[in-house]
């Protein structure tokens, strides 16, 4: 036997050369080896990051397209109060009389907040691509939105008048107009508007933050001032 082909090293092709360490650790191949690892790390972690900006846009063009959508909506609900039912009430003659010099208890500053709304959906239709504008729609008319306080301050005695009289009453003024719903419907919509701002708005500001929009303070604002509004 060939004791001294059994005591032998194992062939140096056993390992893969790179992976070989000859004499000093901190071989010139090693070295490599750790660089080329650390830059398959970074590019990863790029790769990461660019999946999530990705995710990020397309789920705020999905928020802006349910935001306009809802506005949209809202605008026309708030249009039916102030050019339909106001200018009813107006007219004496088709008024009940137990109704008549009712609109401010009614109606509030429903004018005031079809302006404020009408200027947002214009300006959300026409930058409903660019998510910062629709940052700066918001923004830009943070004290604006202070007239929701005046509404849902009138909005218990819009609810006592409204319940003194039959339902019927509603029904026959809506059926008069051709509107599909009673006034009680459409005096609710800025009172359920509120909650559905707050998580848009949000949203909104979620990614005002991320993506360091100077619009982000004022977003911030906005949304703090709609958590103070009462809506019940």
């Amino acid at each position: 036997r060939n004791l001294l082909s059994e005591s032998s090293p194992p062939p140096s092709h056993s390992l893969p050369q790179s992976e070989t360490s000859q004499g000093d650790s901190s071989a010139p191949n090693t070295v490599i080896i750790r660089h080329t690892s650390s830059t398959s790390s970074q590019e990863s972690k790029s790769s990461i990051n660019t999946v999530e900006q990705d995710y990020a846009l397309k789920f705020i063009h999905y928020i802006i397209k349910d935001l306009l959508a809802s506005e949209a909506a809202y605008v026309q609900h708030l249009k039916r109060l102030v050019q339909e039912f106001i200018p009813y009430f107006s007219q004496t003659n088709f008024t009940p009389s137990s109704l008549q010099g009712q609109i401010p208890a009614l109606f509030a500053n429903t004018q005031e907040l079809y302006s404020l709304h009408s200027a947002i959906l214009s300006a959300l239709e026409a930058k409903e691509s660019y998510p910062e504008e629709v940052c700066h729609a918001f923004a830009s008319r943070e004290k604006e939105f202070w007239a929701y306080f005046v509404y849902m301050k009138n909005s218990f005695q819009s609810q006592k008048l409204i319940e003194r009289h039959d339902a019927k009453v509603w029904q026959q003024i809506s059926q008069q107009l051709n509107i599909p719903h009673p006034l009680q419907f459409y005096l609710l919509q800025p009172l359920q508007r509120i909650p559905k701002y707050q998580v848009l708005l949000k949203d909104l500001l979620d990614y005002a933050i991320a993506s360091h929009s100077p619009h982000a303070s004022a977003l911030d604002s906005t949304l703090n001032l709609l958590h103070w509004i009462p809506t019940h």
